[in-house]
């Protein structure tokens, strides 16, 4: 795993949590991890990740400058619970992209993959 993603994925998502992306560690919730192992041909900049209860799919979670190579991983720390994810390419002019989408249930203490080809 690449750690400089890691880095910049807590990050980016720390910021998110100003900007309407909301946090995804909640307060007094176990939280576990989800990787994003990219097995495909090109760069993922964008990574939304937003609770299955939510109306959006939030914000970039990778940030601004950031992506995962490809054959490379980011992972991020999230409370328990179900999870909508989305990885893929950049994001178009129009807020659209083409992209693989999951959705997961994060267990406390566990790490859970999402691998996109």
């Amino acid at each position: 795993m690449n750690l400089k993603l890691t880095i910049a994925a807590t990050a980016a998502a720390l910021t998110l949590t100003a900007c309407g992306g909301g946090s995804l560690v909640q307060p007094g919730v176990p939280t576990g991890f989800l990787e994003i192992q990219n097995d495909t041909r090109e760069n993922l900049g964008v990574v939304t990740i937003s609770q299955c209860s939510a109306s959006s799919h939030g914000g970039n979670r990778m940030g601004f400058g950031n992506w995962i190579e490809p054959g490379d991983s980011a992972e991020f720390e999230i409370s328990e619970g179900c999870y909508d994810i989305q990885a893929g390419g950049s994001m178009e002019i129009d807020g659209s992209f083409r992209a693989a989408t999951t959705r997961m249930n994060i267990v406390a203490g566990q790490r859970s993959r999402f691998t996109v080809r």
